[in-house]
């Protein structure tokens, strides 16, 4: 069965949901902060800081 128009409904969702869960689900962020080390000083990690800049937040 085909919805008519009425019954269909359109949501923006952009790309940066999507990405910010690929990002969660592959472990980058852990892994980038394995890789590039972590200070005790730090508000934000670099890999909270890579997953921002790929998601827009």
């Amino acid at each position: 069965m085909t919805p008519s128009v009425s019954q269909i409904k359109i949501q923006d969702l952009d790309r940066l949901g999507i990405v910010a869960g690929i990002i969660e689900s592959m472990c980058r962020v852990e892994q980038i902060n394995q890789i590039l080390g972590t200070h005790q000083q730090e508000i934000v990690t670099p890999g909270q800081a890579v997953k921002a800049s790929k998601t827009g937040n």
